[in-house]
């Protein structure tokens, strides 16, 4: 299991960020304590909201950017509930204790998955446009989300970074359930998160205090403004 490095001036709060771009100086500010996280390292955000995050994180340290594209799969009927999560290499987790709880069957299960790996499809092609990520073996990887709830995304990237060889994995989210902390603990060789809540109906948008869904033309204008400074 990996440290997990907070502040404990913001732990246990909400609305401690003005917005994403807030979150991810917030980010870099606990980085600048531990330069040994992002010496050599890749910053690979998940778009939409972790390439907000990421923007300032990779501006302090001079990081190259490697967009992670991932894709949460969705509880039928339910848009913002994740049961699991489609990595940009295709493999799939799914949170079975939830599934099993929900009742959910496997058609329904394989209908999701398939919107999940389309919706990653059309992401790699509209923000990569078939560019291949950068060599990962044997890289340091920052993995930058804009917050950590059930954290089936963030796994699934974590996952996928270590089938192609990279590492040490850095998990860096500016908000996060303590649990699920925890839980990516377990798999990162760090994690940085300035804002960890406890108890029950943990919602990341509550530690924003403007919260809203990027649209793909403003993170691809994110992702644009990094490759004039020469990032990505």
């Amino acid at each position: 299991m990996g440290p997990i490095y907070h502040d404990p001036a913001l732990s246990g709060r909400r609305g401690v960020f003005l917005d994403r771009e807030d979150a991810g100086r917030a980010c870099a500010e606990l980085l600048r304590h531990h330069p040994e996280l992002v010496d050599g390292a890749l910053c690979g955000p998940i778009p939409s909201g972790g390439v907000a995050v990421a923007v300032p994180i990779a501006r302090e340290f001079l990081l190259p950017v490697a967009l992670l594209v991932a894709r949460k799969v969705q509880v039928p009927g339910n848009t913002e509930f994740g049961m699991g999560a489609v990595a940009w290499d295709g493999r799939v987790i799914l949170d079975r204790p939830l599934v099993s709880a929900l009742g959910i069957g496997p058609d329904a299960i394989d209908v999701q998955v398939h919107r999940a790996r389309a919706s990653v499809a059309e992401r790699l092609e509209r923000f990569l446009g078939g560019r291949p990520l950068p060599v990962l073996q044997g890289r340091r990887v920052l993995v930058v989300d804009d917050g950590l709830a059930g954290g089936s995304t963030a796994l699934v990237v974590i996952e996928a970074l270590r089938a192609a060889g990279a590492g040490p994995l850095v998990t860096v989210v500016p908000t996060g359930h303590d649990r699920t902390v925890a839980r990516v603990a377990e798999v990162s060789d760090a994690v940085v998160c300035p804002n960890i809540r406890g108890g029950d109906g943990f919602a990341v948008a509550e530690a924003y205090r403007a919260w809203r869904d990027l649209t793909g033309d403003e993170v691809a204008a994110l992702l644009d403004g990094l490759a004039a400074d020469g990032l990505f």
